[in-house]
């Protein structure tokens, strides 16, 4: 029973240190890729030790250079800094800031640190990078197995055109998407390190259509690109 009642307490005692050491965190919300001349709307997610922590400022910053900084109790409350490309939207406030007609320049690391009067101060702080980039250009390059039977294995290699991010890679077998088990996670292209390449294995057998059947790439980057070619599969 001692033993017991010991073991409760410990218990106790660690839920109540576990709660008192959760430290005020942020956590950074940024689009991954960002065409040329659009806007983006980057998000600080606050999360303050305690609801009734007085929020003191938060700040965003570029490379460690500060552009927009939101103090509640400054007047203005939001303030920007001339940095080069950077043009900051009224609609910013202390949970996002909104940038209008990027450029190339701007891909980089952006950073939001909030900082709270607890009576002392805590700062947190999360980066993200963000790319922005012009629209793919460049053809698609797909192949298949062809010509084979119902019931052979399909194998299909596609190759992006050259990207900054990995894209995303859709295969479709004559219009009907493939399940990602059956593709193979996108990777640099050892002949090209600036385009990308994805695999398909298929095992479930290809229906034909007068002897016909159409294999799809669909390749996507987030905002900048979205393109697609099919190749036609032949029969023996």
């Amino acid at each position: 029973m001692l033993q017991y009642a010991c073991f409760i307490c410990v218990t106790l005692l660690a839920s109540i240190h576990c709660i008192s050491c959760l430290e005020a965190s942020v956590e950074v919300e940024v689009p991954i890729s960002v065409k040329v001349g659009n806007s983006a709307t980057l998000v600080c997610n606050l999360k303050p030790k305690n609801e009734k922590d007085h929020l003191s400022n938060v700040r965003w910053c570029k490379e460690n250079e500060e552009f927009y900084r939101f103090s509640p109790d400054d007047t203005p409350q939001k303030t920007t800094s001339n940095i080069p490309g950077i043009v900051v939207v009224e609609e910013s406030s202390d949970k996002k800031v909104v940038l209008s007609n990027l450029q190339k320049e701007l891909t980089g690391n952006y950073t939001c640190e909030a900082s709270w009067t607890t009576p002392s101060t805590v700062t947190a702080k999360d980066s993200k990078e963000m790319y922005v980039m012009d629209e793919l250009k460049g053809d698609i390059l797909l192949e298949g197995t062809s010509p084979l039977r119902s019931t052979d294995n399909l194998f299909g290699v596609c190759v992006s055109p050259a990207s900054q991010v990995t894209p995303k890679f859709t295969w479709l077998l004559n219009g009907e998407q493939v399940s990602s088990e059956e593709s193979q996670p996108a990777t640099k292209n050892n002949k090209d390190p600036n385009r990308f390449i994805a695999y398909l294995k298929w095992t479930n057998g290809v229906s034909f259509v007068d002897g016909k059947a159409n294999l799809t790439c669909v390749v996507e980057v987030d905002g900048v690109y979205n393109a697609q070619k099919t190749v036609i599969l032949k029969s023996f």
